[in-house]
């Protein structure tokens, strides 16, 4: 029974340090993706679609601590997407060849009614289409954050299983590679693979965090369409020397559950 233990924790253990390295090698990634070169075409369609997508994911226990109730759950979700193409008339369009912003809606079932419960999301997020001379196909890489609501989080004496939230609202951050291929006139399928993290930012333990990678599909359908040429516009750079922009970032570390005056970190 011993070493069956031992061993649960060491696999925990060493698919926890497989996790941190994946999510240390991120930010080069993201950093690959967003600046990468690319040609757009020349005509490209300002678009306003809307879309219904269908998630099927895991959820990641990668800590011993969590409770072996939670492990072995597939979370499902429900995504409204409202997505807007710019058309690359205007130099910002054409920086990220061009850009697209949208936001999303989800409600998510954690697969563990009485310990987790359900979910519901709103979310923010910046698409970068990797196939721009293509009219019938997309490949999209998606950032986004947002605000996700948990009701069922932890409670000493009426839920102490759930060891992955304890603050009802939290921080969303979200990765997505979609794949989109047009149907017809309006409509389009979309697959994709992502990542959804909830946490609230160690503002209250204990919080290990809800990870749900994931594979989704569904179906989009172009509510407006405007064909403008951009023209020479899109051959020419985004001149960035106008703009400034000022990000504060503010840090709380902790190597336990309390803080005091000098845990906090500041930078600009």
């Amino acid at each position: 029974m011993f070493l069956a233990s031992l061993s649960h924790i060491q696999e925990a253990s060493y698919f926890g340090i497989g996790i941190k390295l994946i999510l240390k090698s991120i930010p080069a990634l993201l950093c690959l993706l967003l600046y990468m070169p690319l040609r757009a075409q020349q005509d490209t369609p300002a678009s306003l679609q809307l879309g219904v997508h269908y998630k099927y994911g895991a959820l990641i226990t990668h800590r011993p601590s969590i409770a072996d109730e939670i492990r072995g759950k597939y979370p499902r979700a429900l995504e409204l997407q409202f997505l807007k193409r710019y058309s690359g008339n205007k130099p910002w369009h054409n920086h990220w060849d061009p850009a697209s912003f949208g936001f999303s809606f989800s409600l998510y079932d954690l697969d563990q009614s009485e310990i987790l419960g359900r979910a519901y999301a709103l979310k923010l997020f910046f698409a970068r289409d990797y196939l721009p001379a293509q009219k019938r196909q997309r490949l999209l890489f998606s950032l986004g954050t947002g605000l996700c609501l948990t009701p069922t989080v932890f409670d000493e004496n009426e839920n102490p299983l759930n060891s992955l939230i304890s603050s009802k609202l939290n921080l969303l951050l979200s990765i997505a590679l979609d794949y989109e291929l047009a149907l017809g006139k309006d409509m389009s399928l979309l697959v994709g693979i992502g990542i959804d993290h909830f946490s609230n930012a160690a503002t209250k333990f204990p919080n290990t965090g809800i990870n749900i990678p994931h594979a989704k599909a569904g179906l989009s359908y172009t509510l407006q369409k405007k064909a403008v040429s951009g023209g020479d516009m899109l051959n020419t750079p985004f001149d960035k020397s106008g703009y400034f922009f000022p990000i504060l970032t503010l840090a709380r570390k902790s190597a336990g559950r309390q803080f005091d005056d000098n845990d906090w970190a500041y930078s600009l």
